[in-house]
């Protein structure tokens, strides 16, 4: 019980986990209904276009996962599939082929008075005000203009667009917004506020993902992850391609293939077992 803190000692008698914890998980969000399978596994094909997210927390055969996965991904349902095994474990969301992601974060975005723009061949420069105090903007932050005079084909009032920045290496009040060189010439005033956009991000089904992980696909291939709080963009690859991640996928594909072969899954304290299971990851 103490693995799970949405149990308490009350719910000991509760046969099944996912009935004592219904109550605490609709807490969350009362504008989410939660409901859990009253049935075995196997029946839950007949039921899922009830529902908008399918969450599943125990390992269950890939075929069954699979066939989950393929009936939400044609009716634009989530997936979820999450599971445990002892220390380590897996976490896999498919939310379609074109998810976009809408934050609403309660961070203050910064805001800043611009003290000039510079137009360059390439680069736009812009300079703002900034207190000892301000760190100022970063690479990848996403802005709009407003109130400038002079250039105002950067207003997002004319324009309605936002635009992508990279920061100067030298000073922290300065950063570039790319070709600007056809803008009229920048006069005086005018406000650059942080914005948040967003964004669009590819799922790959889980049959795929059991035969193509994230660390396999091509680095050009790759989408970058995104750090959705201020629309940070980090690139992972190097950490995707770290050797633990590839022993845990290994692992869990082979515990996958267990399962599917034996129709249960590996017992606790089990050598025999776990030698099937070190013999498939290799």
């Amino acid at each position: 019980m103490n693995s799970n803190f949405y149990l308490a000692e009350k719910d000991i008698d509760y046969k099944r986990r996912d009935i004592a914890v219904l109550k605490k998980l609709q807490w969350l969000n009362e504008n989410v209904y939660v409901d859990f399978i009253k049935k075995n596994i196997e029946d839950i094909f007949e039921i899922i276009l009830n529902y908008n997210i399918i969450v599943i927390t125990e390992l269950v055969p890939s075929i069954i996962s699979i066939k989950i996965d393929r009936i939400c991904r044609e009716n634009k349902i989530y997936f979820i599939y999450a599971g445990v095994c002892g220390l380590i474990c897996f976490l896999f969301n498919d939310f379609g082929d074109e998810h976009t992601i809408i934050e609403e974060s309660d961070i203050e975005l910064s805001k800043f008075i611009i003290k000039n723009i510079n137009k360059n061949e390439n680069n736009g420069k812009v300079e703002i005000f900034l207190t000892d105090n301000e760190n100022g903007l970063f690479n990848g932050y996403f802005v709009k203009f407003r109130d400038i005079q002079g250039m105002k084909e950067l207003n997002y009032e004319n324009e309605k667009i936002f635009w992508k920045i990279k920061c100067s290496d030298n000073e922290k009040n300065i950063f570039l917004l790319g070709d600007i060189s056809n803008y009229s010439d920048y006069e005086s005033g005018g406000i650059v506020e942080e914005v948040i956009v967003p964004i669009k991000m590819n799922h790959q089904s889980f049959e795929k993902r059991l035969e193509e992980p994230i660390y396999l696909i091509k680095k050009s291939e790759m989408k970058s992850f995104t750090l959705i709080n201020r629309c940070q963009i980090f690139n992972m690859d190097e950490k995707l391609k770290r050797p633990e991640n590839e022993l845990l996928f290994l692992s869990f594909k082979s515990i996958f293939e267990f399962l599917d072969e034996k129709k249960r899954l590996p017992k606790l304290n089990s050598t025999e077992d776990a030698e099937i299971i070190i013999q498939k990851t290799k």
